[in-house]
């Protein structure tokens, strides 16, 4: 071997060297990045809606809640903390209902965990929702005011299966407290396909009713969607507007595979 040759030779073995040092490193950030993602999409998903997100002193809020795995397959025994913050700042802890109608990934419109709790202090009340097995959270703010020119109450599933059934019904129901000649608007998602709309209209991502309502009148607007047959996902629909100005929160929806 030349003296020439010998000092590539030298050069070559540090710099593979350096080539599967720096291998070894990237593949370990790799693997520590996919471990973390992992370590976070095991936390699964949850879902916590109110029937109203405005209420009257004394009336029922009734709360409704599903909780996924890390998998996306419904679980009906999660071990869910449901605290809520009054008005006054003051915390407690509501009583969490698990539904008989639970299964495993099944159709139907019940949700899977539910509340209730009568509001008496006017102001706004904090709910969070929490799997007390992984600190996964959920929360949602509701309102008490003296009065309210609409009243919008929504009824639907908050845990679905698009491959079990092709279509899930929505109810939003509006009590008027005053006159109104309008329109009613329930904003969708860009991917939600409406497969009966009732006497809506679709304008864009919105399902839009024409209304005169007169004060002290209740009427219904229902609806039936379905969602694409994808991965486990959290939907929003909503707010519903009336009269240019939302009237609840987002609905929440999970599907599960």
């Amino acid at each position: 071997m030349t003296t020439k040759q010998i000092k590539s030779s030298r050069l070559i073995i540090p710099v593979i060297g350096i080539l599967f040092i720096l291998g070894v490193y990237f593949l370990f950030n790799l693997i520590s990045k996919n471990s973390k993602s992992n370590k976070s999409s095991a936390k699964g998903i949850l879902a916590l809606n109110t029937d109203k997100s405005g209420y009257l002193p004394g009336d029922k809020m009734t709360i409704s809640m599903a909780s996924l795995d890390e998998s996306g397959h419904t679980i009906c025994n999660s071990n869910l903390g449901l605290e809520i913050t009054d008005p006054g700042n003051i915390k407690s802890n509501l009583e969490i209902a698990n539904s008989p109608s639970c299964g495993d990934d099944n159709v139907t419109n019940d949700p899977d965990y539910t509340a209730s709790k009568i509001l008496e202090k006017t102001g706004k009340y904090k709910l969070v929702m929490r799997n007390l097995d992984t600190n996964k959270i959920v929360e949602t703010i509701v309102t008490v005011n003296e009065s309210f020119s609409f009243e919008v109450t929504r009824s639907g599933a908050t845990r679905i299966n698009p491959s079990k059934s092709d279509r899930y019904p929505m109810i939003i129901t509006v009590k008027a407290n005053r006159d109104y000649k309008g329109q009613i608007k329930e904003h969708i998602p860009d991917n939600f396909k409406i497969v009966w709309q009732g006497d809506a209209k679709i304008e864009g991502l919105n399902l839009v009713w024409d209304v005169d309502i007169k004060a002290g009148e209740t009427k219904t607007f229902p609806y039936e969607y379905q969602t694409p047959q994808i991965d486990p996902k959290l939907y929003k629909l909503g707010p519903i507007n009336v009269n240019n100005q939302n009237t609840d929160n987002f609905w929440q929806i999970v599907t599960t595979k």
